[in-house]
């Protein structure tokens, strides 16, 4: 367990979040985290003005890396599993929930008009850490459209934009990104593999069919809510996209 002397997350952390659902003290931090065993919990908080100790249930933050919203505060520490996080705290090439995507058809070239925002089905945490999810092969993703507050849905064969409803929002509307190199060496369902914008993926519905562009593509640029769904074998569609990230501020680095 390394510790963060000093340090705290940029986060609320209410007491019914940790281990045992209370807030309650320890003398030392080391004794805070002596109750944050695995695979309950992998990281915490412990205030040396009141003695408060927060380890955290995993649950709770699930996939959260407390490395990422680390911040400053003279009377905490805060204490996280090295073996189990990665420190420091990386983005590196990986997918996260809430960045900015263009999304890119392989087969023609194609970028797919508007730029969108790979949000939750149902929001778990707050921001900041929200946006420090990864997205796996088993995670349900909303294509969100921020000048229309809206998602992306199937409706029979076509595809079109909805209401967005946080918090409403159900697994059988989103999709699941499924890289066309997967395996199941790399995508076991006790092991679901991050996702990465170097991958390529096929983007599949909850009812395992697949989005495709539609025929005659070579006359018009299609937007995403042009795409449709179709498993026809007659029709040799282009199906396989990738994801181009969008830095927030477009001069830092990704």
């Amino acid at each position: 367990m390394q510790q963060f002397p000093n340090t705290t997350v940029n986060l609320d952390v209410p007491c019914d979040a940790t281990i045992n659902g209370t807030c309650f003290t320890t003398p030392t931090v080391n004794e805070c985290m002596e109750q944050c065993t695995a695979p309950q919990c992998y990281w915490g908080t412990w205030n040396a003005r009141d003695r408060i100790c927060k380890p955290i249930y995993y649950s709770t933050h699930r996939d959260l890396n407390p490395g990422f919203i680390l911040k400053p505060d003279n009377d905490t520490t805060t204490f996280i599993d090295g073996s189990f996080f990665t420190l420091p705290a990386e983005r590196g090439d990986r997918m996260f929930f809430y960045d900015r995507v263009r999304v890119q058809n392989v087969e023609t070239g194609l970028v797919l008009k508007p730029d969108v925002r790979l949000r939750m089905t149902r929001p778990f945490i707050p921001h900041p850490g929200l946006n420090f999810i990864p997205i796996t092969t088993r995670t349900p993703v909303l294509l969100y459209d921020r000048q229309l507050d809206s998602v992306l849905r199937v409706e029979g064969r076509s595809v079109n934009w909805y209401k967005a409803i946080d918090f409403l929002n159900q697994d059988y509307e989103a999709f699941f990104l499924e890289p066309t190199n997967a395996n199941a060496d790399t995508d076991k369902p006790q092991q679901p593999r991050q996702l990465a914008y170097s991958d390529t993926f096929r983007i599949r519905t909850a009812a395992m069919e697949y989005v495709a562009l539609p025929p005659l593509t070579q006359y018009f640029t299609p937007r995403l809510n042009d795409l449709i769904v179709s498993n026809d074998p007659a029709f040799d569609l282009p199906r396989t996209f990738r994801f181009l990230y969008v830095p927030t501020n477009p001069t830092a680095a990704t």
